[in-house]
């Protein structure tokens, strides 16, 4: 049985969880070579993604 209370953004205990929300502050400037759509992952490593969820490596 889990005994952690989960607090809020701000510390205090009132039973809800904190908003995730993104780290990625910068854009990432790939576009899909297929499609041409921009990259919607923000600053990244690895595999891009486009809107339509079309991943593709950089070569």
């Amino acid at each position: 049985m889990n005994t952690e209370t989960p607090t809020s953004a701000t510390g205090k205990v009132d039973g809800s969880w904190p908003e995730l929300s993104t780290s990625r502050s910068e854009p990432c400037d790939g576009c899909n070579p297929v499609t041409a759509r921009p990259c919607v992952l923000g600053h990244h490593s690895g595999y891009h993604r486009d809107a339509s969820g079309a991943e593709w490596l950089d070569e």
